[in-house]
Order: C-alpha cells, then sequence, then structure tokens
C-alpha cells in the first residue's frame, strides 16, 4: 500500500472516497451472500448425507443397552463420493509434476529443467495435494470447490546486538580500549516467501451472480471472508500489511441485519448477540472480507489512472476497510480457481453428487433400518 493509502486507512473515520468504496463493495458482497446463502439448506442435507448423520431414537437407544445393532446409514454417497475423488487425484498427479512446462522455442530447453524445479518447490510447499483433495471434495459434496492463489510473506524483526569490544592488556598499554555498547538495531528475517493456496469453504466464497457461474470471472468481483482473530489483524498491521485495525468496531445491528443475519452466516466466533458497535478490544474475533474488485483508481481518488484494474480491498465487519492495493497481476484476472462438477450456464448452481445419490441411499437405508425393526420385534416377542 502506498503512504496516501495508509494516511487515509488510518484516520479514525474514512474519508468520504473510502466510504464510498466501502459501501459500494458492501453491498455487491451482500447481494451475492444472499444468493449464496439460498443453498445453505441444500448443501447442509448434503453434508449431513455424506456424513451418515442419524439422529438416535429411544428404539436404538434401547438396542445399544442390550447390545442389539441400532438403526444405520448405509455410507453409499461416502463410499461414491470418495470413489470419485481417489479417481480425479490419481488422475490428476499420475506424473511426476503436477504443473509441466513445455518449451516453445530452442532457448527455452535450458531453462526448462530449472523452472520445473522451481514450480515443483512451490507445489510441496503449499501443499498442493492437499488442497486439491479438499476442492475436490467440496465440488463433489456441494458441487463446488473454490482455491485461491496469492503470495506470502511473512518475517519478524530480531534485535540485533552488538558484542562489547574486551579490554586488552596484552601489548602496548596505551592501547587500552573503552568498552562501548553500541545502539541495537532491528533486523527483519524473512520466515516464509513464496505462493499460498488456500481451500475456500462454498459457505464463504462470493461472486457477481449477475453473471452465470461458468462465466464467474467477468463478473466485477469475487470475495472471501473468514473469521481471524483481532489481535492476528493487528500483528499484520504492524508488518505494514494492514493499516487502522485499531479502529475496528463490534457488529451493530444494522450491519448485521444486511449481511443477512445468523441464517446467512457461517463464521466461527461470529455472533450476533450483544453486538454494540463498539470499538472491539481484547480477544475477539473479526469477519475480515477479502474481495477482488474491479474499478477505475481515478474515480474513487486512488490514482490518476483512467485504466481499469483490479484492486484488493479488505474489510473488518462490514465497517472498515483495512486493505486496500492492486491487485498486480498480469493476467488481469481474479486469483480464484472454481471446480465444478458439471457445468451449466443454465442451472444457478448444478446438483452435486450427494444430492444425486441421497434418495437412493435414504431407500437402501430405509429397507435395511426396516428389516433391522423387524427383526428385534420378533426377538421381543411382538
Amino acid at each position: 500500500m502506498t503512504p496516501e493509502i495508509i494516511e487515509m486507512l488510518e484516520s479514525e473515520e474514512h474519508p468520504d472516497n473510502i466510504q464510498e468504496l466501502l459501501e459500494e463493495v458492501v453491498g455487491a458482497v451482500n447481494s451475492s451472500r444472499t444468493f449464496i446463502a439460498s443453498n445453505f439448506t441444500q448443501w447442509d442435507k448434503s453434508l449431513a448425507t455424506y456424513k451418515r448423520k442419524k439422529v438416535t431414537d429411544v428404539s436404538d437407544a434401547r438396542a445399544k443397552q442390550k447390545g442389539e445393532p441400532a438403526k444405520m446409514v448405509v455410507p453409499l454417497t461416502y463410499a461414491q463420493c470418495n470413489t470419485l475423488v481417489t479417481f480425479l487425484f490419481m488422475s490428476l498427479t499420475s506424473k511426476d509434476s503436477v504443473f509441466e512446462l513445455s518449451a516453445t522455442g530452442d532457448e527455452d530447453y535450458e531453462l526448462r529443467e530449472t523452472a520445473q524445479a522451481v514450480v515443483d518447490r512451490e507445489v510441496r510447499q503449499t501443499n498442493y495435494h492437499m488442497r486439491l483433495v479438499e476442492a475436490l471434495l467440496d465440488m463433489v459434496r456441494f458441487s463446488l470447490g473454490v482455491l485461491k492463489t496469492s503470495w506470502e510473506y511473512e518475517s519478524v524483526f530480531v534485535e540485533n546486538k552488538s558484542t562489547e569490544e574486551d579490554v586488552s592488556f596484552i601489548f602496548d598499554p596505551s592501547d587500552l580500549t573503552i568498552p562501548q555498547e553500541e545502539e541495537s538495531v532491528e533486523e527483519e528475517v524473512i520466515l516464509k516467501e513464496g505462493c499460498k493456496i488456500e481451500n475456500i469453504s462454498p459457505y464463504h466464497f462470493f461472486y457477481d451472480t449477475r453473471v452465470p457461474l461458468p462465466r464467474w470471472k467477468e463478473g466485477r468481483f469475487a470475495a472471501d471472508e473468514q473469521s481471524v482473530n483481532l489481535k492476528d489483524l493487528k500483528r499484520l498491521d504492524k508488518q505494514g500489511f494492514l493499516a487502522g485495525t485499531e479502529h475496528i468496531k463490534e457488529f451493530d445491528n444494522e450491519l448485521w441485519t444486511a449481511r443477512g443475519g445468523k441464517l446467512e452466516n457461517r463464521l466461527d466466533g461470529v455472533e450476533p448477540a450483544n453486538f454494540t458497535g463498539k470499538q472491539s478490544k481484547g480477544d475477539r474475533m473479526v469477519a475480515r472480507t477479502s474481495v477482488q474488485y474491479r474499478l477505475i483508481p481515478s474515480e474513487h481518488g486512488l490514482g490518476d489512472s483512467d485504466d481499469e484494474e483490479i484492486w484488493v480491498i479488505t474489510y473488518a465487519n462490514d465497517s472498515r476497510i483495512i486493505g486496500l492495493q492492486p491487485l498486480n497481476s498480469p493476467a488481469n484476472e481474479f486469483q480464484y480457481d472454481i471446480l465444478q462438477l458439471l457445468p451449466d450456464q443454465h442451472a444457478d448452481l448444478s446438483d452435486s453428487l450427494s444430492k444425486l445419490i441421497d434418495p437412493i441411499q435414504e431407500v437402501i437405508t430405509w429397507l435395511i433400518n426396516a428389516r433391522v425393526a423387524s427383526v428385534r420385534r420378533n426377538i421381543d416377542g411382538r
């Protein structure tokens, strides 16, 4: 972020241009959240089907006391979903390198092996294989898997003290040196630097729903949100990645209602109770939303450029922008990747594998449990 932008974000009250941008972006994300939330009921059902959740009734509790088997859920969806995930994962990772580089000219052959080694190292460092499995699993359960790629930089400042010089009496007494303590200097130590790949839950991913999902990259924005500890945000502020975190306030009732209330929010630790709109203090969780937004800098007082650019806007609790900088993507595209089970421009979101198998699983489960209940009645003599 430039010093001018940092100064605007660190002010207690947002300047007019920043406040207008905040309201514009929050409104767009809230509209998308309302659309995404319409799938929550079905996603919850698909997840329960995959996890084989079943309510224990009185007869099951009595059977467990007698050492008899209780009614069960046939894990058909679990088996089919994991089979597809395994097949896709093995197909995508069957070669030595997940991402293979091919030389297009004679000048590329000397660099190919070195560049390939760098790419393979990033794949290992980012735990790409684990992230891929998570995204594939979301795809088969919710028909939507999301991966986010970014650049990660983490460092700490270590106090570097110079050692004192010893007094020497060995040679020339006139060479006596008086110990002088030098001033300590903070030295930055880089802990981590490189690519970062995150798996974003479909519950927390938002896009411009005015375009069909297969054409989501043509939209005006793409965003994700997470619940983050306030202390972590202040640490990033100290490192220069964010600004103005000391002015983050709790949700008030108006902002919480505007984002859909508890029904449309699935953030851990962010609850609607006792939200007063006062400044957050202590060990609290904050709703951090990161938006990649298409805008013209000159229209928002962010520069002289009249060309459309993608900017990364980070705001907390829908009330404070704490990060604002250009994405600087050479391809000028959002840094998300979406996995769809069956892309369909005529459907808002295609059916997931879990949803398709659920009716069959329910029938098979009912037949087996009906048999168990029948045998149980015969044993009890009824």
